[in-house]
């Protein structure tokens, strides 16, 4: 999120002031300056890498394979759709994990690198490794074995993958911490091929962690005279009395429930609007059949979940029918290890990402996808509801 927002160069969002995160500006040296959300970053995503390559041929170690062999590493990282294309967030994304993917090399073979200064050497060698090494690539025609690819993309790789899954609209709405990732997008089939034509795609800085950070904000307002209260009332209070005490920070949570909703509820229905506008000729049963997918890890909080099913209720008849909410279906080929199937959506992004590119649908913007010229039935080679 840091790396994102001071990505982004039009804002004043700075580390030193996040209200989300505690950063600790001292902790980086002088040479760091203006780059301690890319190297937190890189470091972060260079020992995941460098963690899963060693679980990765620890598990060949156990089906037979013996070391030395020859292993070819690739890897997906995702990008929130509105940014996907070029632009500062998704350049820095670029930047950053090519970075990392060089700085595991060397995480494989100094695991046990601590000393913070060698770190930031790291850090600072394979930076500047990475963009000769990019240079040089690109000269080349070729890049590196590392590819950027939308968030929810990765997300409905489970519907779009699955023969099994019903073409036509479909609402995406992923609930993250910080954020909230949304997408109007058709699945259909084009040539035998599952293809995922967004309609609509953004992203908003009104995740679950937004509830908390906003309730606290305004019960630290009164914080003082409640806790005075309970102090000189406390000990003389029965027990139902006694609850009664933690009135006003429930009333603090709920405002803050209450707000939140509304900004997602007004977010997500302009996502709509945006989208229906691409369709608007199209029949409008398709529209009133769209199916609401939630996904992310508050996916399953009543307020974002009310929030969308108003967003994309389809009303222009006298009585609206809201969307059908459908979960994310669990793969086959994805263990839960114990969990329970409708936890995949925790694991929706992962389990995309974990596909080569190659077999991963092919990129479209929203923005290359024009309007309908005509109401059309979307299956076999009908391409023409969008540009390529």
């Amino acid at each position: 999120m840091c790396l994102a927002c001071e990505s982004e160069k039009n804002g004043d969002c700075h580390i030193g002031k996040c209200s989300l995160t505690e950063w600790h500006p001292e902790f980086f040296k002088p040479q760091l300056e203006g780059e301690e959300a890319t190297f937190v970053t890189a470091f972060y995503l260079a020992k995941l890498l460098a963690r899963t390559k060693e679980i990765i041929l620890g598990e060949l170690a156990t089906k037979g394979f013996r070391q030395p062999f020859a292993v070819k590493w690739t890897a997906n990282f995702s990008v929130p759709e509105k940014f996907i294309e070029q632009s500062p967030v998704a350049n820095a994304f670029t930047k950053v994990f090519k970075t990392a993917w060089l700085m595991a090399e060397v995480f494989d073979e100094q695991p046990e690198l601590k000393e913070q200064q060698s770190i930031f050497e790291c850090y600072l060698a394979a930076r500047d490794s990475a963009r000769d090494l990019t240079s040089r690539l690109k000269a080349q025609g070729k890049d590196f074995d590392c590819f950027a690819y939308p968030e929810i993309g990765a997300e409905v790789a489970s519907i779009v993958r699955s023969r099994f899954s019903d073409e036509g609209l479909y609402a995406f709405v992923d609930i993250g911490a910080g954020t909230v990732d949304a997408t109007v997008f058709r699945y259909c089939i084009i040539d035998g091929e599952a293809a995922r034509i967004p309609y609509a795609a953004d992203i908003f800085k009104i995740g679950a962690a937004n509830i908390e950070t906003r309730a606290n904000r305004e019960f630290i307002k009164n914080s003082v005279v409640w806790l005075k209260e309970i102090k000189e009332k406390y000990g003389g209070l029965t027990a139902a009395e006694r609850g009664q005490l933690l009135n006003p920070a429930v009333d603090s949570l709920k405002e803050a429930v209450q707000t939140v909703e509304g900004e997602t509820y007004e977010s997500l229905i302009e996502i709509f609007r945006e989208a229906f506008d691409k369709e608007r000729g199209n029949k409008k049963e398709d529209w009133q059949n769209l199916k609401l997918v939630l996904g992310g890890g508050g996916a399953k909080l009543k307020a974002y979940q009310e929030a969308a099913t108003r967003a994309f209720t389809f009303k222009d008849n006298k009585k609206p029918k809201p969307p059908e909410v459908t979960t994310l279906p669990k793969p086959n080929d994805f263990q839960m290890s114990g969990l329970p199937p409708e936890e995949f959506h925790r694991f929706a992004v992962a389990y995309g990402l974990s596909h080569e590119r190659v077999n991963l649908p092919d990129i479209i913007f929203a923005k290359d996808v024009q309007p309908l010229r005509k109401p059309t039935k979307h299956t076999g080679k009908n391409t023409d509801w969008y540009e390529k």
